[in-house]
């Protein structure tokens, strides 16, 4: 009789620790899609206040290569061989590079967004779509998006120890050519 308790009551809790891990695991892509909507939300529909010209000419694609760097392994490897080193260092400067990672982004969203606009308000008072630059906006607005959202997915795996490594190089790789037709667009109109 205590036996078959024993293994009633096994089997009950086996129930719902799994039904614990899938509310979990449902719990967490509800938040994760929920994140991912917010993101794509604030890129799509956020429009500057103002469109400044002068900014389009200051504005420079190097403030952003030290975001390719944030998480260089050589840095991690550096401080691991370090005389105190521990593996809580290594946790704070990865924590600490996460939020300078963060706000990178955020900002080099609406920079990308300043671009954006700066380019369809040129091209919209333009006489004809030479070279098919809408075609090409409108790519590289989806291309920046997407590789955002991926990027913003790799902090996430990282703040959860999933990942150890990010590479930026899905959203910095469209700046130059759309800093390039931006400024082209903008001459021209």
């Amino acid at each position: 009789m205590c036996i078959q308790f024993a293994l009633l009551l096994i089997q009950t809790d086996a129930r719902h620790a799994v039904l614990y891990a899938v509310l979990g695991v449902l719990l967490v892509a509800l938040l994760t899609a929920a994140a991912v909507a917010h993101s794509l939300w604030q890129f799509f529909f956020w429009r500057p206040a103002e469109i400044n010209p002068e900014w389009l000419e200051e504005f420079s694609v190097a403030r952003y290569q030290g975001l390719a760097k944030l998480f260089d392994r050589e840095d991690f490897d550096f401080l691991a061989h370090q005389p105190g080193f521990s593996p809580e260092l290594t946790a704070r400067l990865r924590a600490d590079r996460l939020k300078i990672a963060s706000s990178y982004l955020d900002r080099l969203a609406r920079d990308v967004r300043q671009l954006l606009s700066i380019a369809n308000r040129s091209l919209a008072t333009a006489t004809h779509d030479e070279g098919d630059f809408s075609a090409f906006l409108l790519k590289q607005e989806f291309r920046f998006a997407a590789g955002l959202l991926s990027i913003r997915f790799q902090l996430f795996l990282m703040r959860c120890g999933l990942l150890r490594y990010v590479r930026f190089n899905a959203v910095l790789d469209i700046l130059p050519p759309l800093v390039m037709q931006s400024k082209l667009l903008s001459a021209a109109a």
